[in-house]
C-alpha cells in the first residue's frame, strides 16, 4: 500500500473559514483522510511538502462558466479547438478544479468531461448542462448564431409537453443538470418570449423526476419570480433592476443559490474604455482569435457614442449597461444580508471576463463589501454546493484531495489567488504546464457535428 502523502501548512481555508495555526492534511488514494493541528514549528515529517508560507484551500469551482466557448464578443464565433484547449489548461493552472459547464452541445461538452475526468492534467472536472432550455425566440436563440443553433447549442421548448421531452433529452445525452433561460428581456432591453409559470414548472418537476438540478438563467425581478414559482435550484445571474425586499425574502426562503457573474458585465465598458486590448497583463493567455476580438470590440466601443456597439447588448445606453452593473452589486449585498448562499462563476469566456483569473470575479465581489472568507466560501463550498457536489469544495476527511495552494496569506490579501504555487486533483499534482486537450476538443467538434447531421 502506497504511503499517504501528507501536506504541512500553516495557513488554511477549510471552504468555510480560515482555521488557526498549522495544520497536517493527509491524503490517500485521492481523497482526504485526515486534517489535524500541529505545534507551530516543528519540523515537517519526513517526505511532507512543508507549504509553509503559503495559503492551502480547496480547488476552486467555477460555477457557471461555457468552457468550450472560443470567448469572443461576437455571437457567431466560428469553432476554435486550439482556444478551448486554452481555456481548460489557463483554468487549471489557475486553480479552477472544476467548472459547471451552463451551456454547449451535449456531444462536445461529453467528450471534454470525459478527457478531463481521465486525465486531471488535461483540465478541471466538468458538471455539464448540455443544450441550453429555452421558449421559440427566447434567449438565447435571439443572438446565438445559426451555427451554434443547428449544432444543438440550445433546445426550444414550446409548452409543457416539449419542455418534459426537452429535460428527457437532457438526461439522455448524459448531462448532470439542466439550464433553463428565463429572460423576458434582452441584454438591449428589448422584450423577448419567455417561460410560462406552467412550462418552467414543466421543467423543473421532470428534471427532479429524473435526479437532475434545474440552474435558472434570470437577469429581473419579472424572470426570479418564475423561477422560483417553478422551483428551481439555483439563481445564476445576479438582477439588473433593484430587488424588492419581498422578492429578497422569497430566496432567502426557498433556500436557493444565487451565481452572480458581475464581472462578465462590469469588464465590458471598463475594458473598453481602458484598452485592455493592448494590456499585455491582460492579454496573456489569451488566444489570438479572442486578441482580435477584442480589439474589434474596443474599437468599436470608442465610436459608437452612447450606446453598447453590435454584439449581445448591441444599442443598450452605456449609462443602462453601468446603471444595470450597480444595482447587481447593491442586490449581492442585501441578498447576503438575507443569508442566501452565492457561488463564485465567471460565466466565461465571454469578451474580458475569461475562466483563467477568477480574482477579477472574486476581487468584485470584496471591493462591493464581502471579505475574503465569504468570497473564497463561494469559489469553493457554495459552489459545490451549487452543483449538487458533495465530495468537494471543503478541506475535510472523506473529500476528494482537489487542492490548491497560493503564495501568501489569502486572509489578508485576496490577490493571493493570482499566484498559484501549486494545483492538486483527486490527489494527483497536475504540474506546471498540463496536457495539450486540442484532441479532445477536435473529437467533440467531430461528434457534435454529426449529431446535428443526424437530426
Amino acid at each position: 500500500m502506497a504511503t499517504p502523502e501528507v501536506l504541512v501548512v500553516d495557513r488554511l481555508f477549510d471552504g468555510e473559514r480560515f482555521a488557526l495555526g498549522e495544520h497536517e492534511i493527509s491524503i490517500e488514494g485521492g481523497t482526504i483522510t485526515a486534517v489535524r493541528s500541529r505545534d507551530r514549528g516543528l519540523p515537517a515529517p519526513p517526505g511532507a511538502q512543508d507549504l509553509r508560507g503559503s495559503t492551502l484551500l480547496p480547488g476552486l469551482i467555477d460555477a457557471h462558466c461555457h468552457i468550450a466557448r472560443v470567448g469572443q464578443f461576437e455571437a457567431h464565433e466560428p469553432p476554435h479547438p486550439p482556444s478551448v484547449a486554452a481555456n481548460l489548461s489557463s483554468a487549471l493552472k489557475a486553480g479552477v478544479t472544476t467548472v459547471g459547464d451552463m451551456g454547449c452541445p451535449a456531444p462536445m461538452i461529453a467528450r471534454l468531461r470525459g478527457a478531463t475526468g481521465d486525465d486531471p492534467s488535461q483540465g478541471p472536472a466538468i458538471r455539464a448542462a448540455g443544450p441550453l432550455l429555452t421558449v421559440p425566440l427566447g434567449y438565447p436563440l435571439d443572438w446565438m448564431s445559426r451555427l451554434h443553433g443547428w449544432l444543438g447549442a440550445a433546445l426550444p421548448c414550446a409548452d409543457e409537453a416539449s419542455a418534459r421531452r426537452a429535460v428527457n433529452a437532457v438526461a439522455r445525452s448524459g448531462m448532470d443538470h439542466v439550464k433553463i433561460c428565463i429572460m423576458h428581456r434582452g441584454y438591449d432591453l428589448s422584450a423577448l418570449p419567455t417561460f410560462s409559470h406552467k412550462t418552467a414548472r414543466a421543467v423543473v418537476d421532470e428534471a427532479h423526476a429524473l435526479g437532475l438540478r434545474v440552474l435558472a438563467h434570470a437577469h429581473w425581478n419579472a424572470d426570479y419570480r418564475v423561477a422560483l414559482a417553478a422551483g428551481v435550484d439555483a439563481l445564476m445571474h445576479s438582477a439588473f433592476d433593484p430587488l424588492d425586499a419581498e422578492l429578497v425574502q422569497r430566496v432567502a426562503d426557498a433556500g436557493v443559490s444565487v451565481c452572480p457573474t458581475l464581472w462578465v458585465f462590469h469588464s465590458a465598458c471598463l475594458g473598453a474604455e481602458q484598452r485592455w486590448d493592448q494590456d499585455a497583463e491582460r492579454l496573456r493567455g489569451v488566444t489570438a482569435p479572442v486578441r482580435r476580438s477584442w480589439r474589434r470590440f474596443a474599437e468599436a466601443y470608442a465610436v459608437s457614442g452612447d450606446v453598447l456597439p453590435d454584439g449581445i447588448a448591441g444599442g443598450l445606453p452605456k449609462v443602462a449597461a453601468r446603471d444595470g452593473v450597480r444595482n447587481a452589486i447593491a442586490n449581492l449585498l442585501l441578498l447576503r444580508d438575507a443569508k442566501v448562499p452565492f457561488a463564485y462563476g465567471s460565466d466565461g469566456p465571454f469578451g474580458f471576463s475569461t475562466v483563467f483569473r477568477p480574482l477579477d470575479e472574486l476581487g468584485l465581489m470584496a471591493s462591493a463589501g464581502l471579505d475574503p472568507a465569504e468570497c473564497l466560501r463561494a469559489a469553493t463550498a457554495g459552489a459545490a454546493a451549487l452543483l449538487g457536489l458533495a465530495d468537494r469544495g471543503a478541506v475535510r476527511p472523506g473529500l476528494r484531495a482537489d487542492l490548491i495552494w497560493v503564495d501568501g496569506d489569502l486572509s489578508r490579501d485576496l490577490g493571493a489567488l493570482g499566484r498559484v504555487r501549486g494545483v492538486m486533483r483527486g490527489g494527483e499534482p497536475t504540474g506546471a504546464r498540463g496536457a495539450d486537450g486540442a484532441g479532445a476538443v477536435w473529437r467533440g467538434l467531430a461528434a457534435t457535428v454529426g449529431h446535428a447531421l443526424r437530426r
